[in-house]
């Protein structure tokens, strides 16, 4: 999942198997968008990224750590130079109960 551009605040899922970040990459909705990028286990190797679209806006948004077992995850967003959790669960990573 590296590249040139612009990467941050990685969160891995529990079981090893999904990977979500904030880039700049070209391809996404807004300034810094979430990606994931998914294995079928952990001794593959990581697929193709994806931009997840219905967790981004034209700012900056990026995955901050996900939630109680490994279950949600809350989107972080650029306002105003600030970085601010919206404060709603967004997203069922999956992973163990």
């Amino acid at each position: 999942m590296s590249t040139s551009s612009f990467e941050t605040s990685p969160a891995v899922t529990l079981d090893g198997l999904t990977l979500y970040r904030g880039s700049d990459r070209s391809g996404g909705v807004g300034e810094v968008d979430i990606w994931q990028v998914t294995r079928a286990d952990r001794t593959m190797p990581w697929g193709n990224v994806t931009d997840v679209a219905a967790l981004n806006s034209p700012t900056k948004d990026v995955p901050p750590p996900l939630g109680q077992h490994d279950l949600v995850m809350r989107r972080s967003r650029c306002v105003h130079g600030h970085l601010a959790h919206d404060g709603r669960a967004v997203l069922a990573a999956g992973g163990a109960g």
